[in-house]
């Protein structure tokens, strides 16, 4: 995974009911992916998508704004909360 840009940071959402349950756990207790800056899982934000909560935080998260936010997903329902919040949405089958 890398940048779209040079000098841009990657971020990740995620629906985490509990850290235990967000997949590869680093040392800090968080999941972790080495090329990803920051990490908005909604167990620590205490709101799972599509609440709009969650994709609020997350641009911030890599001092970005939504309108300069990507959000990929692979489900309408869930991950086009996004769209609401102001992130470009794209939705894979």
């Amino acid at each position: 995974m890398h940048a779209l840009e040079e000098g841009h940071d990657d971020g990740a959402l995620a629906h985490a009911p509990s850290l235990s349950g967000a997949g590869r756990v680093g040392n800090d207790g968080v999941a972790t992916i080495s090329a990803i800056d920051a990490y908005a899982l909604s167990c620590e934000h205490g709101a799972e998508k599509p609440d709009p909560r969650l994709f609020e935080a997350a641009p911030g998260m890599v001092d970005a704004h939504p309108d300069e936010a990507l959000m990929v997903g692979d489900r309408h329902t869930r991950d086009g909360g996004a769209a609401a919040s102001g992130i470009t949405t794209l939705i894979l089958p």
